[in-house]
């Protein structure tokens, strides 16, 4: 795993010893939010995914010393204005946000315990803003935003991330019957009568298409519901 996404350019850890000290790696992010994101996690905009992996330590270390520097480092809640600075990656790319990413089921583990603050930060400027619907929503967000990048413009790293980043989605899944179950009956419900349809119902069309897909990659005895 190292081989593949090799070490934090902050901690210069791998995946491994990331792990011994409770950490764990993650894909770099440039987000905006409005302040609509607050209470609908799905208004996040995801501005950039780089092929960028970054231990969440690391960045919240960084990001709280940025922030001491200036406070508005993260952003605002225009999405007029640039995403900010929290962290800057091995080519300076400049990190507002990451997703933590399932690699395999013990980094998996470690990884959605830590979440919590960095989620509620991303949406709400609060490491105590957060909801389970940014659990369920983020790393959507985040795969349609990968997927497009690597459609403009495919290079090998992107198509990495989108992997990982699909991983992650379909993992989610998975490990979440009580999601699994919601998702499936999302997606049946839409399908069947335009009353499921409603933005009360569906909040963003293109999160539930990105479920649907990732349900779709799971081995068959994995999507029963």
């Amino acid at each position: 795993m190292d081989a593949k996404l090799g070490q934090c350019p902050i901690s210069q850890c791998g995946v491994v010893d990331l792990m011994r000290n409770k950490d764990c790696m993650c894909i770099g992010l440039s987000v905006k939010r409005s302040e609509a994101t607050i209470s609908d996690p799905t208004k996040l905009i995801i501005v950039n995914v780089f092929p960028v992996y970054m231990s969440l330590d690391s960045f919240l270390e960084s990001a709280i010393y940025n922030l001491r520097l200036n406070q508005d480092a993260a952003g605002n809640f225009d999405i007029k204005d640039e995403a900010g600075k929290l962290a800057v990656g091995a080519g300076r790319e400049e990190l507002t946000g990451l997703l933590p990413l399932y690699l395999f089921p013990e980094h998996w583990e470690l990884a959605k315990r830590k979440v919590q603050s960095l989620f509620g930060f991303m949406c709400t400027l609060e490491p105590l803003g957060y909801t389970s619907g940014q659990f369920f929503t983020i790393p959507y967000l985040v795969l349609l935003k990968a997927v497009v990048q690597n459609i403009d413009k495919p290079t090998e790293s992107l198509a990495q991330v989108v992997e990982l980043v699909a991983e992650t989605c379909s993992k989610l899944l998975a490990t979440n019957e009580t999601f699994k179950k919601q998702t499936v009956e999302a997606i049946v419900g839409f399908l069947e009568a335009p009353l499921n349809r409603t933005a009360d119902v569906v909040a963003d069309l293109g999160v539930l298409t990105a479920q649907a897909w990732s349900w779709n990659q799971l081995p068959v005895d994995q999507k029963q519901v």
